[in-house]
């Protein structure tokens, strides 16, 4: 495994999903990603969306593909505020649905985890390989 300092692109940081992601014969994953991990998350469901039945992005960064990963962060300061940045989160990285874990922080899977937990079995239960 490289050195997290070895990494000079976001390709280089996935590497190892990639890799799992490429090894799948038919299977499909559920991708959660969570605060900064949902850069790394976007890269790999774009690569291989056939491989990739949904990904949750749990209080992260929702970035396209198409702008370099700091664009999610550079637009993060000229927001004005959470909200107004989640707002633009959703326009600029559209989803096919918004849930939210009631009464949760940054750290959801600490603050509510038995929320989270049934929220993510309802994911799973939606966006199986096998219902798709």
């Amino acid at each position: 495994m490289t050195r997290l300092e070895k990494n000079q692109t976001l390709k280089d940081y996935c590497k190892p999903l990639l890799e799992f992601l490429s090894s799948l014969g038919s299977d499909k994953v559920i991708l959660v990603a969570h605060s900064m991990g949902g850069v790394s998350a976007a890269l790999p469901a774009d690569i291989f969306p056939h491989k990739v039945a949904v990904v949750v992005f749990l209080t992260a960064f929702m970035p396209n593909t198409i702008n370099p990963p700091a664009y999610v962060l550079q637009k993060k300061h000229s927001t004005r505020g959470p909200e107004d940045y989640k707002r633009w989160m959703n326009r600029n990285f559209p989803v096919k649905e918004v849930m939210e874990v009631k009464d949760a922080d940054h750290m959801a899977m600490f603050s509510q985890p038995q929320e989270l937990c049934s929220l993510l079995l309802e994911v799973e239960d939606k966006y199986t390989y096998t219902k798709l």
